[in-house]
């Protein structure tokens, strides 16, 4: 599947029956800790934001991370059986993977102390 997030907005996956919603939030409203949540910075993001399930060469730049990283070897990583790696939803933009459902935000739209647009993403039980 392949769907497009409008920011704000939301979005009905039908595959997986859930909806995404993105919404602008004050940045001292953020609450990390949420594992069906994300904070980012808008401004990192090379919209539109797109939701899928992984491709051959997908790569990100996990938080905390100096290089970049191949999807397929995070999943190996972090022990992802293999069966389970086609259901993971990636959300991308043009540039690369900004985040791995449940699992990891690219660092490259980590917020900062120069973040000043801040965007919400999160996974609802439609």
């Amino acid at each position: 599947y392949k769907y497009t997030l409008k920011i704000p907005g939301s979005v009905y996956i039908k595959e997986r029956k859930i909806i995404i919603r993105s919404e602008l939030v004050a940045k001292e409203k953020v609450c990390l800790g949420g594992t069906n949540e994300v904070y980012m910075d808008l401004d990192k993001i090379q919209q539109p934001v797109i939701i899928r399930t992984r491709r051959e060469g997908d790569w990100f730049q996990p938080l905390g991370m100096q290089g970049r990283q191949k999807i397929k070897e995070f999943f190996i990583d972090h022990k992802m059986p293999q069966c389970q790696r086609n259901e993971i939803m990636m959300f991308v933009d043009q540039v690369s993977v900004i985040w791995i459902e449940n699992m990891r935000l690219s660092d490259r739209v980590k917020i900062t102390p120069e973040t000043k647009n801040v965007l919400k993403l999160e996974i609802l039980d439609s």
